[in-house]
């Protein structure tokens, strides 16, 4: 019932038939009611962002943490705007 480290790492798959699952935060119950819960267990898909100009810790490991993280958000405006 409670939201799994694996159920989240397959939240965060880039494997098309694990988009739109796995979408409770704690409790897994809203998946199992609304027919998101992917219920694989014994995969392990890749997570993260493929993106090469997405600011990590490790492009730049003196970065401010703030900086770090406010560059993050603003990241995906940056690339909506590029495409206008």
């Amino acid at each position: 019932m409670l939201v799994t480290p694996q159920s989240h790492r397959v939240h965060h798959s880039p494997i098309l038939e694990h988009r739109d699952t796995n979408f409770g935060l704690t409790f897994s119950i809203w998946d199992h009611i609304f027919g998101t819960q992917y219920r694989n267990y014994d995969e392990y898909p890749i997570t993260g962002i493929h993106d090469e100009g997405f600011p990590t810790e490790q492009d730049e490991p003196d970065k401010n943490l703030a900086k770090l993280v406010l560059d993050q958000f603003i990241y995906p405006f940056r690339m909506v705007a590029t495409r206008l």
